[in-house]
């Protein structure tokens, strides 16, 4: 019986150990998962708070991205308009130069005309003075010779 007794006592000891064992696992098992728990909590945080940022900044540079793509499509249009506007200013310009041209071409027909024309008007002015000095001398040969006449009649013979 004492050997019982012993082996109880023993058995009693072991339990009391393996109790205290128990209770120091489940202590330290409590406190891993705290810990453990605390830093799922943090890491949680700090992820969340990763991912929070990430997202705003995929947000403001597809806003970003958004805007420099509006104003790409802006400057094309732009680009697209000043090209047709120089087309048709170059097309205007060409028909004023063509314009031009045959208006010089009038202007200097016009003054080839009216070079030929002054011309013609000077050798009219010439030939009317001509013509006027010679009717004069014929108009005052005729008086010398009615007064010739005159004379010759009224003369006695």
């Amino acid at each position: 019986m004492a050997k019982l007794n012993k082996e109880s006592l023993m058995i009693i000891e072991e339990n009391k150990a393996l109790t205290k064992f128990n209770e120091q696992s489940n202590a330290q098992v409590r406190e891993l998962k705290t810990q453990l728990e605390d830093m799922a909590n943090t890491e949680n945080a700090h992820w969340s708070e990763r991912v929070q940022k990430l997202e705003k900044d995929l947000f403001l540079l597809n806003a970003t991205k958004r805007n420099k793509d509006h104003k790409l499509e802006q400057l094309e249009r732009s680009v697209r308009d000043l090209e047709h506007t120089t087309e048709g200013q170059k097309n205007t310009i060409e028909r004023y130069e063509n314009e031009i041209k045959s208006l010089e071409e009038t202007i200097n027909r016009l003054n080839d005309n009216l070079n030929e024309m002054t011309e013609r008007e000077a050798t009219a002015l010439l030939n009317e003075k001509k013509a006027a000095r010679e009717l004069q001398q014929q108009k005052e040969q005729s008086l010398l010779l009615e007064k010739e006449l005159l004379d010759m009649r009224l003369q006695p013979v």
